[in-house]
C-alpha cells in the first residue's frame, strides 16, 4: 500500500474521532466536523480536508487571522460547504466583523436550510444586536432542527427575557438546564427571570446553584 494512501486513511480515522468527540468552541457548542469527513472520500480531496481541520484548530487557539485565511481557502476549494461558511462567520463575529459574520451565517443557511448550527449562530448574533424577534425566529428554527442543543434554548430564553416574556424565558432556561445540568449561565439567566417576576426565593436558589457549579471542575 502506498504511503499517501496510508496517510489518507490515517487522517480520515482521526477526523472521525474529531467528529464523534465534538470540537468545543469557547461557547461550549459542539462543532461537528462533518464537512471535513464528507470531503475525505478520496485522496484527491485530502488536502482540502486537512486545510479545514487546521482552520478549526486555529479557531480554538484564537489565531483568527490565520483561521479566516484557511476557511477562505477551503471555501474557494469547496464553495458549497455550509459548515465552513458558518465556522468562518463564527470567527468574523468574534472579531466584531458583524456584517461579514451575518453574510456567512446567511450563506450557510442558503446552502443548507437544515443546518441547525448556522441558525443558532445567527440567532445568537441577533441577540447581541438586540433584534430579539429575529433572534427568536432563528433560534426556534435551530431548536426544531436540533432539539438537544442546550445553548439554543438558553439563547432564546435570553431573547424572551429582554422582551419581558418571562414565562417563556423560564421555560427555555429550564429546558436548557435539563439538557445540560451544569449550564451555569442558564441558572443565572433563569434567576434574573424569576426575580423579574417577583419570585425571589427561586431566583436566590438558582444563583446559589450557579455559584456552586462555578466552583466545580468543568
Amino acid at each position: 500500500m502506498q504511503e499517501s494512501t496510508l496517510r489518507y486513511r490515517s487522517a480520515r480515522t482521526w477526523l472521525f474521532c474529531l467528529y464523534f468527540s465534538g470540537t468545543m468552541f469557547e461557547s461550549q457548542q459542539p462543532f461537528k466536523n462533518t464537512a471535513a469527513i464528507e470531503r475525505l472520500t478520496s485522496p484527491a480531496k485530502f488536502a482540502n480536508a486537512l486545510n479545514y481541520s487546521r482552520s478549526l484548530r486555529l479557531t480554538l487557539d484564537k489565531e483568527h487571522t490565520k483561521a479566516i485565511a484557511d476557511y477562505t481557502k477551503s471555501i474557494e476549494l469547496d464553495p458549497k460547504s455550509a459548515s465552513v461558511y458558518s465556522a468562518r462567520g463564527y470567527v468574523y463575529y468574534y472579531e466584531k466583523e458583524y456584517e461579514l459574520a451575518f453574510a456567512d451565517f446567511s450563506k450557510a443557511i442558503e446552502l443548507d436550510p437544515k443546518y441547525a448550527l448556522a441558525y443558532f449562530y445567527r440567532g445568537s448574533a441577533y441577540n447581541n444586536k438586540k433584534e430579539y424577534d429575529k433572534a427568536i425566529a432563528d433560534l426556534t428554527k435551530s431548536i426544531e432542527l436540533d432539539s438537544k442543543n442546550a445553548l439554543a434554548y438558553n439563547a432564546r430564553g435570553f431573547a424572551y427575557s429582554y422582551k419581558k416574556e418571562y414565562n417563556s424565558a423560564i421555560a427555555d432556561y429550564t429546558r436548557s438546564i435539563e439538557l445540560d445540568p451544569k449550564h451555569v449561565l442558564a441558572y443565572y439567566n433563569r434567576a434574573y427571570a424569576y426575580e423579574a417576576k417577583g419570585e425571589k426565593i427561586l431566583a436566590d436558589k438558582d444563583r446559589q446553584k450557579a455559584k456552586e457549579l462555578e466552583g466545580q471542575p468543568k
